[in-house]
């Protein structure tokens, strides 16, 4: 296995890790969910650009890999484009509103969702 190819496959696995650290800061609140969110649209951009260049070096340069590496070509710029088509429906816009919500904007949600009366301290 040439060394471009493996070079492909461990930007996979960045673009994994970035993803998961997305995953997390989804799941995590408060300020710091913002941060992690950054972290990981910056790692999993980084790793989707990394495999979509080192998968056209081992192209052109092992004749006999080309196959394989416009497969995994094509896997990243499909990653890529699933990525801003979730961005598009809104997947993503609703998250990032859960990520800058405040304790009050927060309390106010919850008393709206179980119908009760919102503490004095949410003007």
């Amino acid at each position: 296995m040439p060394w471009s190819f493996k070079v492909t496959i461990a930007a996979f696995v960045i673009f994994g890790v970035g993803s998961s650290l997305i995953g997390f800061a989804c799941v995590e609140g408060g300020w710091g969910s913002l941060g992690h969110f950054a972290w990981g649209l910056v790692i999993a951009g980084a790793g989707l650009i990394g495999a979509l260049i080192f998968s056209i070096v081992c192209a052109i340069t092992q004749l006999e890999w080309r196959t394989r590496s416009l497969m995994t070509g094509a896997l990243a710029i499909l990653f890529f484009l699933r990525s801003y088509f979730l961005r598009q429906n809104g997947i993503t816009e609703r998250a990032g509103v859960a990520f800058v919500r405040t304790p009050i904007q927060a309390d106010r949600k919850y008393a709206q969702k179980n119908r009760l009366e919102p503490s004095p301290n949410c003007t």
